[in-house]
Parts: C-alpha cells; sequence; structure tokens
C-alpha cells in the first residue's frame, strides 16, 4: 500500500509556485524514477562545466521540462491522465540523453523504453491509482504533450520556453508571459490566441536552432562525445543499464578516473573538452545532415460574420495568416535543410 504524502509544491520561473494535490501526480514526482532526470541535463554534454559549448548556459534539467510539460497540459485543462502522461513522457532518457542515441545509432529512450520502465515501480504507481500504465506511458495518445513537428505541443512548447527565455535570452520574461496568457486549448489541442506572441515564440525557437541546435559545433561536440560512450562500452566500463543509473556529472566523472589508465580514453575525453573551430567547406572531411527545428503554432482567427453583430473563430496555423512568417519558415527550412560539408579544426586543448 502506497503511503498518502502531503501536497506537492512545484516553484517554476516560469509558472511560479503551483500546488499539485492529486495523488497520482505526487506520488509520480517522488517516484526515483522522475527525480532522477534532476541529474539528465537537457543540453546533453554541453552544460557538463564551462569549458564546453555553451558556456555560462544556466544547467536545465529534464526534470525542470517534464514539470513544465505537466504544468503546460494543467494550463489548458488536461485531464490528470495527460499530465502524468506529461510528467512521465521523458522518464526513459539517459545519461547525456541524445548524445546516447549518436552513440548507439538510435533513439534509446524510446525504442528501449519498455526496457527501463520494467527496472522502476512507475506502472505500480500508475495502477495503484487506478491508471492504465499503457496508456499513460504512450506520450502520443495525448496531443495536448505530442504532436508531429511544426506543430506545438506541451513537450515542444516548455522546451522552447525554458530554452530560448532561462537558457538563450531569446525571449524576454514579457514574450513567456504573452504566450502563457495566450495559451488555450481547442479540440485537445494547443492554441495561441495572441498572433504577435506566436510569431515572437516561433521566431525565437528559429533563432535557438540556428545557432545552437543545428550548429555544425554542437554536432561535432555530441559526435565527441558519443565516441567516448562507445569507447568506454567497448572497455566494459559502461553497461545499458548504468546509462539510466546514473546522473550525467557521476558518468562523466567516473570516465574520467578510469580514464588515467586508459590512454586512449584519455584523449577521447580531451577531445570532448577541447576548444574546437568547425568550418563548413565544399571539401569538407566532415558532413552533417540537420535535423531542422521549427515551430508553427495554431493560432485563434476571429472573423465578423456578415452582419456586423457577431464573431465567429477558427484555428488556423500561423503560416496561413502570417504571409511573412510562411517565408521566413520556408526558406529556413530549404536552406538548414542540406547536407553540410565541414572541417574541425583543434584551437585548444
Amino acid at each position: 500500500m502506497l503511503q498518502k504524502r502531503l501536497p506537492y509544491v512545484i516553484d517554476c520561473p516560469l509558472h511560479g509556485k503551483v500546488l499539485i494535490e492529486e495523488p497520482v501526480l505526487v506520488d509520480l514526482l517522488h517516484s526515483d524514477a522522475v527525480t532522477r532526470l534532476e541529474g539528465i541535463q537537457q543540453h546533453g554534454v554541453s552544460t557538463l562545466d564551462k569549458t564546453l559549448y555553451l558556456p555560462g548556459i544556466p544547467p536545465i534539467n529534464r526534470l525542470e521540462h517534464s514539470i513544465g510539460a505537466m504544468l503546460l497540459v494543467r494550463r489548458c485543462g488536461g485531464s490528470v491522465e495527460a499530465q502524468a502522461a506529461a510528467l512521465l513522457h521523458d522518464c526513459a532518457h539517459t545519461v547525456f540523453s541524445h548524445v546516447t542515441d549518436t552513440a548507439f545509432g538510435y533513439v534509446v529512450h524510446e525504442e528501449d523504453k519498455d526496457e527501463y520502465i520494467a527496472t522502476t515501480d512507475l506502472e505500480d504507481i500508475l495502477s495503484s491509482h487506478g491508471f492504465d500504465p499503457k496508456r499513460v506511458l504512450n506520450e502520443h495518445l495525448f496531443p495536448l504533450l505530442e504532436l508531429d513537428s511544426p506543430a506545438i505541443c506541451a513537450d515542444r512548447l516548455d522546451y522552447g520556453l525554458r530554452v530560448d527565455s532561462r537558457a538563450f535570452g531569446y525571449l524576454s520574461d514579457e514574450d513567456v508571459s504573452k504566450v502563457l496568457r495566450s495559451l488555450i486549448q481547442r479540440n485537445g489541442r494547443m492554441v495561441l490566441s495572441d498572433q504577435d506572441a506566436a510569431r515572437t515564440l516561433a521566431e525565437a525557437y528559429i533563432t535557438s536552432d540556428e545557432r545552437c541546435w543545428g550548429s555544425v559545433l554542437h554536432h561535432w561536440i555530441y559526435v565527441k562525445a558519443a565516441a567516448v560512450i562507445k569507447l568506454a562500452m567497448d572497455k566494459g566500463l559502461v553497461s545499458k543499464s548504468s546509462l539510466w543509473s546514473e546522473s550525467d556529472s557521476e558518468f562523466w566523472k567516473r570516465l574520467e578516473l578510469a580514464s588515467s589508465s586508459l590512454p586512449e580514453l584519455k584523449a577521447a575525453i580531451e577531445d570532448v573538452h577541447a576548444e574546437w573551430e568547425c568550418i563548413e567547406s565544399e571539401d569538407g572531411d566532415h558532413q552533417l545532415v540537420p535535423k531542422v527545428r521549427v515551430i508553427d503554432p495554431d493560432v485563434l482567427v476571429l472573423s465578423v460574420v456578415e452582419g456586423g453583430d457577431k464573431r465567429e473563430e477558427h484555428v488556423s496555423r500561423l503560416s496561413e495568416v502570417d504571409e511573412a512568417w510562411r517565408e521566413r519558415m520556408l526558406q529556413y527550412k530549404a536552406r538548414k535543410g542540406r547536407k553540410v560539408l565541414f572541417n574541425a579544426r583543434l584551437l585548444r586543448n
């Protein structure tokens, strides 16, 4: 029998103080499978220390993001089941998240999610509160939480607001407030009632992608970090289960200690911490086909019905009502979606 817990108070920089009283959510928030996400950084290796790619960036962990996604679903009036799904949508992320995907060659937290869930008490917690674990742990059943790009959903929206505002500064506090104030639900999907707020959000998302996630240098650091994980696995230092049992910092410190007697591993780790310059070139030795990240939010459109005494609303994509944004988005996707050849030059070890 699970012990009854007191309500859980969340203090979020985006949403303020929020009291969580629903028993299933409180128990999930206290579970080891959820609390471990505090040690998994949203930026992979990029915020491990000040020498890496994003120096000075506030570390944002996957627990913050998961709670943020839950609060967005809650703000839109989503069910407790949908809120639980949002809280758990990233629960199977390994250390360094998408760096590990690069090492394995597939999306580990998606493909091996069931393997990880079987080692946790999440299914027992959900069942004890009358929820079907198979439903809750399938985020694709909840459109408020997960939709295909470029639509906005809790996962993508929290990521954009939290990273673009707190981490990169591409959104001001007032920009974030405008987006949150305009957030509504229509037909089970997230919609923004303020088209200006939607455009500001979409522009910040593109800026974040271009300057960080879609950059050649960011890709190169991930490749170097993935090489460390591969080598550590070859040396018997890392098992797949250990990728779920340690925090980012614990995992990296263990590899650094082991590298004192393994010159090859030490050199690979030094490559991650080194300062690199990546230059695009038609005869480059390396290549990248970037994943282009854009959003095209659903927006509320009000039109005057004939006679002028009544207004009618409908939902459209931002690109359907803002021609300038449509052109901007299409041009960006065309430019960034091509294969990039580049050379990587070591500046400082």
